[in-house]
């Protein structure tokens, strides 16, 4: 953590405040929390919904960096105003993208990107390594237990392969929904943007791109079915509110995992089908 835990001791205030978070996580952890400065990249319903629960845990500072550089003074604003009534605790900023820097990485004990292409992910996963935050994806997290787990980089992700697994020995090791969202990673490098809604040259791209990957990782192409791809491609601009309310406070509750160090963060991918309303942990780690 990148806090001096010499500083102010937690209030008698914040105590009756936090009551359930410290009953929960222990005192040691709601300082921990209280101490905590938290960067969140990209400001998407998944951003708010997300920021929304971590600043009513009472974390010290969110810094918000929006995509948007257009009126970046009135987006600032709504945002600082309407997180700020739910825990005026909590110092919250909203700034442009452009004072995204390693300075300001290395001040932050947890770094959050939603909604940003792959190649962006895998720069601010660098960008954290090289740091040297808690956060990194190739560390070694120890909690009480003396267990240890190891979160790889993003990219090394992309390497596992599952040659010779079929039926439901495949679907027990990973979800279809992990390459249908390689692929949209995929897409939206190749055509610099997302699918787009009924279009057929999409899906068909979108299609292809899902095989290709399939193909390379030793998957069967009926593993990812047409009905996912379909509505994969189809839905890929649009955010769904619900959706973003629970997978926001699964998010957050990550978050506090690594703040704490009370428990393991997710090993290390978390997807949720929105149809479904079912959730899936895969762990990916290459071959």
């Amino acid at each position: 953590m990148t806090n001096n835990k010499a500083n102010h001791d937690i209030t008698a205030d914040e105590v009756a405040l936090y009551d359930r978070q410290i009953r929960l996580w222990g005192l040691d952890a709601q300082q921990k929390i209280r101490l905590s400065n938290v960067l969140l990249i990209g400001c998407k319903g998944l951003s708010l919904e997300t920021a929304k629960n971590i600043v009513l845990s009472g974390i010290k500072q969110l810094v918000l960096i929006d995509d948007k550089p257009v009126d970046i003074k009135d987006r600032s604003k709504v945002l600082t105003e309407s997180l700020g009534i739910l825990n005026p605790r909590v110092t919250i900023n909203a700034v442009s993208r452009d004072t995204l820097n390693a300075e300001l990485v290395s001040e932050s004990d947890v770094v959050i990107s939603v909604g940003q292409t792959l190649d962006d992910q895998i720069l601010i996963n660098k960008m954290e390594r090289k740091e040297g935050l808690s956060t990194s994806k190739d560390e070694t997290v120890t909690v009480k237990t003396s267990k240890q787990q190891e979160y790889i980089p993003l990219e090394k992700t992309f390497e596992a392969a599952y040659h010779g697994l079929t039926g439901k020995k495949l679907k027990r090791k990973v979800s279809p929904l992990l390459f249908a969202y390689q692929a949209l990673w995929e897409f939206q490098k190749q055509s610099k943007e997302l699918p787009r809604p009924l279009s057929k040259d999409d899906l068909i791209l979108f299609r292809e791109i899902t095989k290709s990957i399939t193909e390379k990782r030793g998957i069967p192409e009926s593993f990812v079915d047409a009905e996912l791809t379909e509505r994969i491609c189809t839905n890929a601009r649009i955010e769904y509110p619900p959706t973003n309310a629970i997978v926001g406070g699964m998010l957050a509750q990550e978050i506090l995992k690594v703040i704490t160090g009370k428990e393991f963060p997710v090993t290390n991918f978390f997807l949720f089908d929105g149809m479904t309303n079912e959730g899936s942990v895969n762990s990916v780690f290459p071959n």
